[in-house]
């Protein structure tokens, strides 16, 4: 029978039926019922509660406390980068430490015509300047060189072991200094050794031995001449 069904249609037909009907039952499954729709809008509202806690849990763990934030401005700490950089001025109530070292780039173009002062650091590294007024001092008695000593110090050419061009310098060496006059060396711990060794020289304390050393040789010399004077007159006579 051309362009009909096979024989046996009518099994077919409920195949057909059949399958339609599991089809049918198939899409109600997929469609929710109330007690799935229930269902569904609790495990929602549980993932929604997972998701505020993990999101509440990684907001508190990745931020600061009113106190916290208070404490990091106080003392900031070890900063990222390592390289900040500031456009304006920086103003610290307390000490600004730099553990390696400071820099001033426009300090070469920076002329001080006045009230300007030579400025020092101390062992700990602590930057200040060393008045001279009668104001902060106790005046303990005159200072006397032995003139003597200062010519057994003499001024030396050298150069610094880290200057890889060799620059010559003129000044003294503080070991040699220091046998004659330990009051104008600084003194510093050396790395692998115990104690103090000379390791500076105070050379503007070096400048009023040397005041004193002159005054000395003056003296000296106005009495030898004036000896000699008193020599030529009982000469003459």
């Amino acid at each position: 029978m051309a362009g009909g069904f096979p024989a046996g249609g009518s099994e077919v037909q409920k195949l057909l039926r059949n399958f339609t009907d599991i089809f049918r039952r198939l899409r109600e499954l997929e469609t929710p019922t109330g007690t799935q729709t229930g269902s569904l809008v609790a495990q929602v509202q549980a993932a929604l509660v997972n998701i505020n806690a993990t999101v509440t849990a990684a907001i508190t763990a990745l931020s600061y406390t009113r106190a916290e934030i208070d404490s990091k401005v106080a003392s900031p700490g070890p900063i990222a980068p390592t390289t900040v950089t500031a456009s304006d001025t920086i103003t610290a109530g307390g000490v600004l430490t730099a553990d390696a070292g400071m820099s001033s780039l426009d300090v070469r173009n920076r002329l001080l015509s006045s009230s300007y002062v030579s400025v020092y650091a101390d062992s700990s590294g602590r930057l200040g300047y060393v008045p001279s007024s009668l104001n902060v001092k106790t005046v303990t008695g005159a200072y006397t060189a032995n003139l003597e000593d200062w010519l057994e110090i003499e001024p030396q050419f050298f150069y610094y072991n880290d200057d890889e061009t060799q620059t010559p310098r003129v000044g003294f060496i503080a070991e040699w200094v220091n046998t004659h006059f330990p009051e104008f060396v600084v003194h510093d711990e050396v790395e692998g050794r115990v104690g103090t060794f000379p390791a500076g020289i105070h050379y503007e304390f070096m400048i009023a031995g040397m005041q004193s050393a002159f005054q000395q040789y003056v003296s000296e010399s106005r009495a030898h001449i004036q000896a000699l004077e008193t020599r030529v007159t009982n000469l003459g006579g």
